[in-house]
């Protein structure tokens, strides 16, 4: 069991599923045996064994809340992803896109708790980048709405804090301009974008000022905004 988490935690999640196995074979009454085995399964997007690996933990401890918030959460993601599944897009696209929607929801809740505290251990920042692009995908399916795209962009955000990889802090800059557009095509709302930009923490100090040249691209034609927002760099000591 203890080899199973060394597992887990530097992310090899097959070897760390064989671990458990072989310690539930030997004793299957121990639910944190399950549990474990649950959260590696919840780890690899493998929703129904999850779910059915935390129910096993939560009769064997009903008194633990832990196992029975997680055996409902990993429920939840797969029906709604069997919701997706079985309800076509042109059979009944509104509903199709509500399931969508909420099945979104699920992975930016979960993506947000495995991004708190990333230094525990190295497999957090994976599982959390995960449930962001599960997140993405759900998301460019069916964006029509300014909710849509700002919660694409939050993602997006979200991973380049994480992998620090341009591309994503482009797309989620793009989404943050679809906001604007549909809320007022004659602004653009960065504020958001704002917040969560000068709170990255990049690796890379080239992949900060680039994240910055493309807020500037989008709010060059509004002086006020590009005051505040250099007054704000400067007292941040990004540029001179």
């Amino acid at each position: 069991q203890h080899l199973g988490k060394v597992y887990y935690w530097l992310g090899l999640f097959p070897d760390a599923l064989a671990c458990y196995g072989k310690v539930i074979q030997l004793n299957p009454m121990v639910a944190s045996s399950h549990a474990e085995m649950g959260m590696t399964y919840w780890a690899t997007g493998d929703w129904r064994n999850a779910y059915l690996a935390y129910k096993q933990a939560a009769a064997l401890a009903p008194e633990n809340l832990d196992y029975i918030s997680k055996c409902d959460n990993a429920k939840s993601i797969m029906e709604l992803e069997k919701g997706v599944t079985d309800i076509g897009r042109k059979d009944n696209p509104g509903l199709h896109a509500d399931i969508r929607r909420k099945l979104a929801d699920m992975f930016m809740q979960e993506g947000k708790k495995w991004n708190e505290n990333l230094h525990e251990f190295p497999s957090k920042r994976l599982i959390a980048c995960t449930l962001y692009r599960n997140a993405i995908a759900v998301l460019r399916e069916i964006c029509a709405t300014q909710d849509d795209w700002r919660q694409l962009g939050e993602a997006y955000l979200a991973v380049a804090a994480m992998e620090g990889i341009t591309d994503d802090l482009e797309k989620a800059v793009e989404a943050f301009e679809k906001v604007s557009i549909i809320e007022n095509p004659q602004t653009i709302d960065i504020e958001h974008c704002m917040a969560l930009g000068r709170h990255l923490n990049m690796n890379s100090r080239d992949h900060e000022i680039h994240f910055y040249n493309l807020l500037l691209k989008f709010i060059k034609d509004n002086p006020m905004e590009c005051k505040d927002m250099g007054t704000a760099l400067m007292e941040e000591k990004r540029y001179e």
